[in-house]
């Protein structure tokens, strides 16, 4: 774990217990523009933009920060206060200024709850574009999923390759507990076609169990370990770990 994330989120659920009202100006003051710059952005330069306009319609909405590479926005991030509870409607807001303006990461965060999107462009919900969800309590283990929106692995292409692992891997679980029955049933047709069909009865329920187990092992996935552990052995060099704010 690494101890500055570490500090960061016991500093944050500090000061959120202290103050559990905090409003939106002090939320973004104390806990969001430290996450931002914990990400590899500078907060003091224009690569990150406070009140980005969007247009909507006959009017313009702007979103809290644009993280800025090459002149374009690479993320949204659109923060509530401490004392707001992410709805929605939040989601859908910062899904459509995602849509709107072609911009593929975002983060919807109350300083408390963190939601990270991807932009589907065929996708007709904010809720099939999150690509994670987790409290701050979760912070430190959730660093690497957090990872995709520094600005080092934007660049590098990373959270690209990130976003398709875990999408892979959910779209697996999505289908082994729509299928679970079904997959079950030939589970047992195998094992039985090698042993006495008089035992089916007994391995069917252990069968369903062992699809269940497959299930729990894909929710505990950690498809950016896996893919870094690919990439450094391709490599065929030994390479340390990105610290998570280097």
């Amino acid at each position: 774990m690494d101890d500055e994330l570490a500090e960061y989120a016991s500093r944050s659920e500090d000061l959120i217990q202290r103050s559990p009202a905090m409003d939106e100006a002090n939320t973004k003051v104390r806990l969001i523009q430290p996450l931002i710059s914990g990400l590899g952005w500078d907060v003091h330069s224009p690569e990150v933009e406070l009140e980005y306009p969007v247009r909507m319609g006959t009017g313009t909405m702007k979103v809290d920060y644009a993280l800025v590479l090459e002149g374009s926005p690479a993320v949204f991030v659109e923060a509530k206060g401490c004392d707001t509870s992410l709805s929605e409607t939040h989601r859908h807001q910062l899904w459509s200024y995602m849509q709107i303006i072609g911009v593929d990461w975002g983060l919807l965060t109350n300083g408390k709850r963190f939601e990270i999107f991807k932009r589907r462009p065929d996708s007709n919900s904010p809720d099939e574009s999150i690509l994670g969800a987790f409290g701050i309590e979760e912070l430190s283990e959730e660093s690497r999923l957090l990872r995709v929106l520094s600005r080092e692995s934007i660049i590098s292409g990373e959270s690209e390759r990130i976003a398709e692992h875990i999408e892979r891997v959910q779209a697996a679980m999505d289908m082994l507990q729509a299928e679970r029955d079904d997959i079950a049933q030939d589970v047992v047709a195998v094992v039985t076609d090698r042993l006495d069909a008089q035992v089916s009865i007994e391995i069917e329920d252990d069968a369903k169990g062992f699809v269940d187990d497959l299930i729990e092992s894909l929710e505990e996935y950690d498809p950016v370990i896996d893919h870094r552990e690919d990439e450094w052995e391709n490599t065929n060099v030994v390479n340390e770990p990105m610290d998570f704010w280097d």
